[in-house]
């Protein structure tokens, strides 16, 4: 699994990235010890909008203050091959941009969490602040 840095209870925790269901669970099982709920991003590099995500929302002060206990999961499918497939598969996803966020320790969506497409920082911020 590729990792970025180390967990922390913060908001400057660097994300877990993964790019198949092997990884994506064994993230899981490294973040429920320390988090309840993970956001999961699925993204790839040549998404526009996924671009902008992660430029310009992620980043945001507000969106940053609501991550504070909030895992990163980012799920990149750029190569979007078989694996990238089963584990869209397994998130229900068609493809990015989609966010979604999750319970860590059992791997199930929270309703009323998911984004399709362009997100604006405050929509995120809404969809986060039940788990901050």
């Amino acid at each position: 699994m590729a990792t970025v840095g180390t967990l922390s209870a913060n908001a400057n925790a660097a994300p877990l990235i993964v790019t198949n269901l092997r990884e994506f669970r064994e993230a899981l099982a490294r973040l429920s010890p320390h988090y309840q709920a993970a956001l999961v991003d699925i993204g790839a590099e040549w998404c526009a909008v996924c671009k902008t995500i992660d430029r310009k929302i992620l980043p945001d002060p507000g969106v940053q203050r609501a991550m504070q206990r909030i895992a990163l999961i980012k799920v990149d499918v750029t190569r979007m091959d078989q694996t990238s497939r089963e584990l869209l598969r397994h998130l229900r996803a068609d493809g990015p941009p989609t966010l979604f966020v999750i319970q860590t320790e059992s791997g199930r969506e929270y309703s009323g969490t998911r984004s399709v497409g362009s997100v604006t920082a405050r929509d995120l911020i809404r969809r986060l602040r039940p788990f901050a």
